[in-house]
Order: structure tokens, then sequence, then C-alpha cells
């Protein structure tokens, strides 16, 4: 996530190259396996750090005859110049050309994005881990995303046996970590799950190094998060199950109309109107490119559906943009981005697909960033999120997440903070923080919804705070340091109190109707010093 994972791979791996650990070259023929939108990326980076030391082979061309002729006559001995070279292909790449690449005997194994090997069972899971090499060195911002039994399979891979099977490893660490972490947990199943976590802690920091954004806060600008709960517009359940019933989706449609503004719904055209979640998205578009016309927006969806939804958005606005989702071709994809970064792009909105173009991508040219909908696995939403707060970002970093409250999409978020809870326990050695905020009860009962919620989240947390935050101005609550435990983040009633200036330019009848809560998190930049961070909740920092 922007913490300099390949940088560091590709040094320790030269290292390895030339000199080893006791002066004699340890490798020469390393194998990076990576996304695919991220095979170029790999090419340009050890070309840059390394110059003509080393020689990438990047394996861009999926198709099975250019694999097989890439590989052919032994890609490790090509001299390129003098440069010693290193094999870079996708995992699925390397899954169906397996018994051809472990032929070249590569010596050691560098995995990017490594949690796509979570699943012990899968099929790139397995490849992976039968490559024959001593060392291997499996990057990831994300070590746990939905349970422990992940953790334990990427941990498998670069340590075979060293937490014992699945079965031990459930019944020594996860089950009393994750009895011990229950909102509802007794005081002896919380100090079993302690000790658990110690004696976890313990084993992986002999061969696990552990970064996180707060690194960052020296190199980059400010970033500040708002999750924004939407309300329902009212719509009872019962009603639409109703005339579902009775005519289909389509006689549902009038129960989603503002009387007050919207006109009867038309097909295939972007209405903002027709959508409580679109139209706030539609009016803080229109604010940005109003108050701050020199920003650019990064707009991300799990569903290519939605992304075209906001593409008829923006071509009803007059607004330029570019979209990345999977249809665009692999290849395609960095050009896309340094062209939206490059100042004198035209491009105002840039769509992204969270699985297409969710990891690995810089998009430096945007300093705003909306997120539509959640995902169940939260570090996909976290990867999206840092596409724009990165190496060479100059501009404070706004980021919106829009959750329409009291439906699955705050379950899903709950979840996700349940998730990441767990993961700082474990991992970073922190706080119980928002894990032991819910119990699985909770979090399990995900189809209920309830139309006349404020925050469902902000129950669930039993916080039991007022509300009622710095009025619009005033400085946000800054905070050094990385994590996602929303009780230490800002709360408000309403838009009108958060400290964010853009909602000065957004219609108040709109977003006081649409928008009944918000959590603000501001991470401050800090000094390289040592000095006070220094930040503004103003814009006036960009």
């Amino acid at each position: 996530m922007g913490l300099g994972k390949t940088l560091q791979a590709i040094a320790a791996m030269w290292a390895l190259m030339a000199g080893g650990i006791d002066g004699r070259p340890a490798c020469r023929r390393p194998l990076v396996i990576c996304p695919s939108s991220l095979v170029a990326n790999w090419g340009r980076e050890v070309d840059k750090w390394l110059g003509g030391r080393a020689m990438p082979v990047a394996v861009e061309n999926t198709e099975g005859g250019a694999v097989r002729r890439a590989l052919e006559g032994g890609p490790y001995r090509r001299s390129g110049g003098g440069g010693l070279p290193v094999l870079i292909m996708s995992y699925t790449t390397f899954r169906l050309h397996r018994e051809q690449v472990l032929a070249c005997k590569p010596d050691v194994l560098i995995c990017d994005e490594a949690h796509l090997l979570k699943n012990k069972s899968s099929q790139i899971a397995v490849a992976t881990s039968e490559v024959p090499t001593k060392m291997r060195l499996l990057l990831t911002g994300t070590p746990i995303q939905n349970n422990l039994l992940e953790f334990h399979a990427l941990v498998d891979i670069a340590n075979p046996g060293v937490l014992g099977d699945a079965s031990q490893f459930h019944k020594h660490y996860e089950e009393p970590i994750l009895r011990g972490r229950d909102a509802g947990a007794s005081d002896g199943d919380i100090k079993r799950g302690e000790a658990a976590s110690a004696r976890l802690l313990e084993v992986c920091s002999k061969f696990l190094l552990r970064r996180n954004s707060s690194i960052l806060q020296s190199y980059l600008p400010p970033k500040v998060e708002q999750v924004l709960s939407l309300c329902q517009r009212g719509v009872d359940p019962r009603d639409t199950k109703r005339s579902v019933r009775l005519s289909g989706f389509e006689g549902a449609a009038p129960l989603y109309r503002l009387p007050d503004i919207s006109p009867a719904y038309q097909e295939g055209r972007a209405q903002a109107y027709h959508s409580g979640k679109v139209l706030i998205l539609d009016c803080l578009l229109k604010a940005v490119r109003k108050a701050h016309p020199a920003d650019k927006v990064v707009v991300v969806s799990n569903y290519t559906e939605t992304l075209d939804m906001a593409a008829k958005m923006c071509l009803s606005s007059g607004w330029r943009f570019l979209k990345l989702d999977g249809s665009c071709a692999t290849k395609l994809r960095q050009n896309l981005v340094e062209q939206f970064n490059d100042e004198a792009d035209a491009s105002f909105v840039f769509l992204l697909s969270s699985k297409a173009g969710g990891v690995g991508l810089n998009i430096v040219g945007a300093n705003r960033l909306v997120l539509l909908d959640p995902d169940w696995n939260p570090a996909n939403d976290l990867q999206a999120m840092a596409r724009v707060w990165r190496e060479g970002q100059t501009k404070t970093v706004w980021i919106y997440r829009l959750l329409t409250t009291g439906t699955i999409e705050e379950k899903i978020y709950q979840r996700q903070l349940a998730k990441l809870g767990l993961c700082g326990a474990v991992v970073d050695d922190q706080a119980a923080g928002n894990a032991k905020k819910f119990c699985m009860k909770e979090l399990k009962s995900l189809f209920t919804v309830d139309p006349n919620a404020v925050c469902d989240t902000h129950t669930a947390i039993k916080c039991g705070c007022s509300g009622r935050g710095p009025k619009a101005g005033d400085a946000l609550p800054r905070r050094e340091g990385n994590g996602q435990d929303v009780l230490s983040w800002g709360h408000f009633e309403d838009v009108s109190s958060s400290p964010d200036p853009i909602w000065d330019h957004v219609s108040k009848w709109i977003s006081s109707r649409f928008v009944t809560f918000v959590f603000c998190d501001h991470v401050a930049k800090q000094e390289k010093a040592g000095r006070d961070s220094v930040a503004s909740g103003s814009s006036d920092v960009d």
C-alpha cells in the first residue's frame, strides 16, 4: 500500500544475487510472480532501480504460444548487455505454465500481493507452494483479510510447518483468539486469547517484517477519510417486496422517486435523483468541479454496471473521464493511469474497478476518491483507497466512503472493522479496537433491514458520544499512526458539522436529507525532524 515493498524486495533480491550473505552470490535465477496488472510495472521497477545490472524478462503476453517462446531456451541465460535476467510473470501465467517455468530452475521466489494465495487449496496456492526454492519472499499489505486460517496459509508457504498444520493452528491459535475477541467474552476467554496472540506474535516476529502507513506521514500530505451513512429515503422493505411480487422490479421504480424533484424513470439514462447514493456522488463531483477545478477524482466500485452508470453521469455533465475495468486490456492499464496522472490531461474523473485495478497502481493525479460500495474483504477497499495516497501525491487527500445505513452495506462495513481489528491485534500488536465492539451474533445478522436507522454502526459500537464534533472550519481531529478504530475518529450527526469545506458547496437541502451520519478520520502529516504534525482542516493546504 505504497510502503515501498517493491523497492525493498528488489534491494533484497539484488543483495542475494550480487553478494549473498557470506560474500558469494546466493541466487542467480529469481522468479517474481504478481497480479497480471503489475507485470509491466515490476519490469519497469527492476530496470529503474538496478539499471543495467539486471534485465527484467517480463512475460506480459499471456497467449500460450508467446509464453512458451519466452521461456524456451532458458530466460535466465540471456545476457542483455551483462545484466542478470529476472523472470516476471502473473500468477495465472505461472499456474498454466508451471512445468516449463520450473524447468528453468528458479532459485529464489518473490510473490507480490501474496494475499492472493490465502486459499491454501486453490490451484495458484498449490502451484506456488511447490516451487522448489529455499528462499521465498512474500509481499502483502494485508496478511489477514478475512480470517486467521488465511494468515496460516501465507505463513505456511513462506515457512512450511512453522505453525503446524491447519487443525493444530485452529486449536492453539485461531479458536482462543477469536473467542477472546468477542464482545461477550469472559475474563478467562480474554486472558487465553491474549496469551495465544502473544505466542503467535513471538513465533512470527522471526520472519515477519510488518510496516504500516504511519511511516509515510513524513513523506505524504494529510489524508482525510469520511464514512458517510446515507438514508434509504424512507422506502419500506415491505412495500418493495409487495410491488416486486405483483409487477416485477420495474413496478417498484415509483417507490424510489423523490416526489419533490424526481420525474419518471427513463431507462438507459443517468438520473441521480432516483438514488440517494448516486445523488450525493453527483453533488460531490459538481462541488469539486466548482470549488476546486484543478482537483481530480477517482470513483471506485466493485461492479462494472455501477461504473457504467457513473460514466453516463460524466457524459451528461460534460466531464471528461477514463475508465479501467475488466474489459481494459492488461497492457493498456498503466498507460491509462499515466495519462490521467499527467497534469496536462483534461480528464476529471477516473472510473476504477476495484477488482481490475485496485492494487499496485499509483493514481496520484487525483487527490479525491469516492468508494461507492463496500467489499466483504476489507483489503480490497483499503487497496483501492490507497491508490491516491502514495509517493508523488502533493495535495491533501480526501476520501469518501458511501454506505446506505441500516442495510447489508453497513453490516459488511462492520465485518470489515472486526477483521481489521483482528489483524491489528494479531499482526501489529495493537489494542483490541474494533473487534471487541461487535459480537458475532450481531455481525451474522446480515439481512435485517432497519429503514429508520440513522447509523447502525454508531449504535453497534456503543460509542455513547453525542455525535457532535467540531463545527465546519474547525481543525479536524488529527491522528498520528495507523488504525481503523472508528471510536478514535470524529463523529458527526450531520454533514454540516463535518470539517470538510467541500460540503459548503453542496446543496444543504440534499446533504441534510440524505446524509444521516459521518465518521471522519484525519491522518496528519508529521514533520521529518520530529516536530508537531502540521495540517489544516480546510483545503488551503492543497
